[in-house]
């Protein structure tokens, strides 16, 4: 089970981490699988088999629940705003985790619990969305090098 990550906001590069011994605690997170869209896949027959000419990925899918927790109902208040602050919709995030990144889209704002059980004193839930319109994980060492040829 996964206990520990950051997200990073690409716009400003500010890093949060979520952890247990952070104020933001992850209950589950799930990023999906990455899939091809099958209505996408172009094949070129031979005579003994296919081969894949091109393919598009299929969007993925990100769901991270968890909890703000913190001594006073004050301090809660202020770390949702501070997350609600930092997850902006439509703007670009990272997931960042074990060497490597997933860029994600938030299409909506995050979410937070509003009974008793999940919103009082000392902890209160969240739920954040997202969509990987490139749903490949990055290595955060490697880096590609564009060449541009100059006549």
């Amino acid at each position: 089970m996964l206990k520990e990550l950051q997200l990073q906001n690409v716009s400003t590069g500010v890093v949060k981490d979520f952890g247990p011994r952070e104020k933001y605690v992850l209950e589950s997170v799930d990023w999906g699988v990455a899939k091809i869209d099958n209505e996408t896949i172009y094949y070129f027959p031979s005579e003994i088999s296919e081969e894949i000419l091109s393919y598009k990925w299929a969007i993925r899918h990100i769901l991270i629940i968890g909890f703000v927790v913190e001594n006073t109902e004050t301090a809660i208040a202020q770390a949702s705003q501070e997350l609600t602050d930092f997850i902006g919709v439509q703007e670009e995030l990272k997931i960042l985790y074990n060497g490597y990144f997933l860029k994600f889209f938030a299409p909506q704002t995050v979410r937070f619990s509003t009974d008793e059980r999940n919103d009082n004193e000392v902890l209160r839930k969240f739920q954040i969305k997202g969509v990987c319109i490139d749903p490949q994980w990055y290595s955060l060492t490697t880096s590609e090098t564009l060449f541009e040829v100059q006549v």
